[in-house]
């Protein structure tokens, strides 16, 4: 039972480093006194955890994740139920957009991999089950509607998870060995090759931390705000050690620092940035670890593999490679509506049907695979609305907020990242529950606005 044991061990730390995480992510922030505003803080935060399913493959914790799924699910529909009791249903775009990806995603692809492989619909959809937390994007709005909660709240609760999730994430880092875990035990992943295995912890909370204080130390420029960001970058590049996401976390950085920005201003931002870059990588050098040289030798066998489609010695990549091809066949014969996706309740899974395959190792592909074009050019049709949220935020019309600009970085990085990942399709939840907080801000700076040239008349 030591396992057990560190286990508990580990949990009990994550609890009493929670005050701290809330010192933490009070930072910059006026003092929060009022009960209810911290109950709303608490809830938001419990709500966000679970609507990302970032604890899902702790053990024990897929059923709490279901249950809270149902829970959501049934909740979101009460609310539906009684709006139309009292023809009060009103719903905008965005809204209605969702509602056409909780009804037809799961559908589609349960009905392609009963065409294709035979599967029972029942559980082709119930695969795909994660498409019910859309419902927890409907909740989110209908509270902020009826005024339960702030966006000042929001933002504290979503700064307690980024702290949380950095300690909790680093700490069970150190402590667990996943190459001592069975793969049952749910968030350990066994590598290929010996000492390869790895914890399925999520970042992206982690990754909102970053942009947080990223961005607003280039808002107000803060030592405390760059050291947090520093931090939050720090186990990106040396724990969490993803190729990808990391391109995708630096690349959403620039990409909305040059479209902010003043062309005047960028000059002197990126002057500051490259010196900065300049002496980290200094510090790598002159403090070599073991973490640096094997992130140097991933991207190095990453590149050697997209530049000549060749086996290399990660086999990480090779996988992809062999994937890519296991998935071709299926694509070009169901191209359009997909093959949908095989539960491991049903045959032992993609493993016992067509080999090693995880349609989320290769990214745009494996949406193809799954939902096909058709299912690709429905789920992707949520960056309309993000950028045209993005685009009402602008930092350069003074609209925006430091929560507004951390969401906008993670959602230019879910699209960057998807590359390789397919997470916008995969964890669809998650980027549109942040659009669904994007499109609260642009509603509460119009009416602010609106409030403001009342007051002037």
């Amino acid at each position: 039972m030591p396992f057990l044991a560190k286990l508990i061990g580990f949990f009990e730390i994550c609890l009493c480093l929670s005050d701290l995480s809330m010192k933490l992510s009070s930072i910059h922030f006026r003092p929060v006194n009022s009960k209810k505003s911290r109950f709303s803080i608490f809830f938001l935060s419990v709500f966000f955890l679970f609507s990302f399913s970032v604890t899902k493959y702790f053990p024990g914790m897929l059923v709490v994740q279901d249950a809270y799924t149902l829970l959501i699910f049934l909740y979101f529909g009460a609310i539906l139920f009684f709006a139309v009791l009292q023809n009060k249903l009103r719903f905008g775009s965005l809204e209605k957009y969702g509602m056409v990806v909780l009804l037809a995603a799961p559908v589609m692809a349960a009905y392609a991999s009963y065409v294709e492989f035979g599967q029972p619909f029942i559980y082709g959809y119930l695969s795909q089950r994660q498409f019910a937390l859309i419902s927890a994007t409907f909740v989110f709005l209908h509270l902020f509607r009826t005024k339960k909660f702030s966006l000042f709240e929001v933002e504290s609760a979503l700064l307690f998870l980024a702290w949380i999730s950095l300690i909790a994430n680093t700490l069970g880092n150190m402590m667990i060995d996943p190459n001592l875990l069975e793969e049952q035990a749910g968030f350990s992943s066994v590598g290929m090759g010996e000492g390869d295995g790895k914890l399925k912890l999520d970042t992206a909370f982690i990754i909102f931390g970053f942009f947080y204080y990223a961005f607003s130390n280039l808002q107000v420029t803060s030592r405390t705000r760059l050291g947090c960001a520093m931090l939050f970058l720090s186990y990106l590049i040396f724990i969490s050690g993803g190729r990808f996401a990391l391109i995708s976390v630096m690349a959403a950085f620039f990409f909305l620092l040059f479209k902010w920005s003043k062309k005047s201003r960028l000059i002197a931002i990126y002057g500051r940035l490259i010196l900065a870059g300049f002496l980290f990588i200094l510090v790598l050098f002159l403090f070599p670890s073991n973490k640096v040289d094997n992130l140097q030798e991933k991207f190095g066998d990453a590149i050697h593999v997209v530049m000549t489609g060749q086996e290399s010695e990660d086999v990480s990549a090779n996988a992809r490679i062999s994937e890519v091809a296991t998935a071709e066949p299926y694509v070009r014969k169901n191209w359009l509506w997909g093959n949908g996706f095989i539960s491991n309740q049903w045959s032992g899974g993609f493993y016992n049907v067509i080999g090693y395959f995880h349609p989320s190792d290769i990214g745009f592909y494996g949406i193809i695979f799954v939902f096909g074009v058709f299912g690709f050019l429905l789920l992707s049709f949520q960056f309309y609305f993000i950028w045209h949220y993005i685009r009402a935020l602008s930092a350069k019309r003074g609209l925006h907020s430091r929560l507004t600009d951390a969401i906008s970085g993670y959602l230019v990085f879910l699209a960057f990242n998807s590359i390789t990942t397919g997470r916008f399709a995969f964890s669809f939840e998650q980027g549109f529950l942040f659009t669904g907080v994007l499109y609260c801000a642009v509603k509460k700076f119009k009416v602010d606005i609106m409030a403001d040239e009342r007051r002037a008349r």
